[in-house]
């Protein structure tokens, strides 16, 4: 897509706005525009309709598999198990050791030649999620953190452990049989058990009503996970702001963005630009293969190896421990209906991205100037599949992709309550 900006250049002042010059007016979307032959201010280029659809939501949308997700004591569980070592085997890792709570809870490096060569994704905000995992390999926050406490490269803990440890500290145990009833005897088992990797042999010599009391107990507490995490939502940002002020009437926003800022959501807003992938509340969207060259890590399949992964995971939306199993079948359904593109990842929010360098799911960009360059060049040839054909490289300039650095940090929302960033 080519950026035809002609007539914007005469009234920003380094992000703040001063009036128009005298043959300029400024029209419906905030700009400063030249007067047309009769007299008249443009239109203005921001689809102002189109804007409004970024609107912040009340909360965050309904997680039906998962009975607790809006539970204040489970969140609270959640929270404490979050940040406890001891969920690890050598009780020196948590999941904040990844997931950086200065950082909006995402991460700051990559082990590009460890098991799971990719960026921790950020988790403020991640409630607006549909499918979790840069490929999709869970359908739920709590899939997902159930998930990630067994697999390697991440805890790699185990069940059995999380059972035994949560009964042995009074205040795990305390919350977690108030919400989920009595945790399960872990008297006379083994020190490890899961159903893969180490601690397999011990977990197969366990009869199948202690293996489902443990299974539970990792269930339970991914949905604790889930119900904390969805009380991380950013704050309002500028451009909620905006779109109040939009709903109200005002057609200019009430000032909330910066000219920079208005220049670059008309670059964002374009029908073919950003907004075509990053949209909604959050500024996220579904899968796509952006292209991406050879990076630091392995090439990857994508999409395909998350759906996949996700149709057999014994914690997906339609399996047993799922309080909705129907409704997780119908997703289950159209997704896989719905087929998988190679080398597509998922496409992540951007309500953070201006707190959570690097970027990319291998961590490849280090600035956010670094990604803006990327998508205005196109430069490179996909390691993995082929580009989502309805790319077109943005062809920005220097001032353009400044301005899309404005409008992007004036999309960022106030960060979450420091205290919730924390073991309680």
């Amino acid at each position: 897509m080519a950026l035809l900006l002609l007539g914007l250049g005469g009234c920003a002042e380094e992000g703040g706005r001063k009036p128009c010059a005298a043959d300029e007016e400024r029209a419906a979307d905030g700009l400063c525009y030249p007067l047309g032959d009769s007299g008249a201010p443009a239109a203005g280029t921001i689809n102002l309709a189109l804007v409004q659809t970024l609107a912040p939501m009340d909360g965050p949308p309904a997680s039906p598999t998962n009975a607790l997700a809006n539970s204040a004591a489970a969140a609270l569980l959640g929270q404490r198990l979050f940040f406890d070592p001891a969920l690890s085997p050598g009780g020196d890792q948590s999941c904040a050791s990844c997931h950086d709570p200065d950082h909006d809870l995402a991460g700051t490096v990559v082990d590009h030649e460890g098991p799971l060569p990719r960026i921790a994704p950020p988790l403020v905000g991640s409630a607006w999620r549909e499918w979790w995992g840069w490929t999709g390999a869970c359908d739920s926050a709590w899939c997902a953190a159930a998930t990630a406490l067994e697999a390697p490269g991440q805890l790699d803990g185990d069940r059995l452990s999380l059972a035994r440890h949560i009964a042995e500290d009074e205040t795990l145990k305390a919350e977690y049989e108030a919400i989920f009833g009595a945790l399960p005897d872990t008297t006379g088992l083994p020190d490890r058990a899961r159903p893969a990797g180490t601690g397999s042999e011990d977990w197969a010599a366990l009869d199948a009503d202690t293996q489902q009391a443990l299974s539970a107990v990792l269930a339970n507490v991914g949905k604790a996970t889930e119900a904390w995490l969805r009380t991380l939502q950013p704050g309002a940002s500028d451009l909620d702001r905006y779109v109040d002020a939009l709903s109200r009437g005002d057609t200019t926003g009430g000032g909330a963005l910066s000219d920079r800022a208005l220049r670059g959501l008309t670059i964002f807003a374009d029908e073919q630009g950003c907004l075509a992938c990053h949209q909604g509340p959050m500024l996220m969207g579904g899968f796509a293969n952006v292209g991406l060259g050879a990076g630091p890590g392995p090439a990857e399949e994508g999409r395909p190896a998350g759906l996949a992964a996700v149709l057999a995971s014994e914690f997906n939306g339609a399996g047993a421990w799922s309080d909705d199993p129907e409704t997780g079948a119908a997703r289950l359904a159209e997704a896989e209906a719905a087929g998988a593109t190679l080398g597509a990842t998922r496409v992540p929010a951007l309500r953070t991205s201006g707190r959570t360098a690097p970027y990319a799911h291998d961590g490849r960009f280090a600035t956010l100037g670094e990604v803006l360059a990327f998508y205005s060049a196109l430069s490179e040839t996909p390691e993995t599949g082929t580009r989502e054909p309805s790319m077109t490289p943005l062809a920005a300039t220097d001032d353009d992709l400044a301005d899309l650095a404005a409008f992007l940090e004036a999309a960022a929302g106030a960060p979450v309550d420091p205290a919730l960033l924390q073991a309680p």
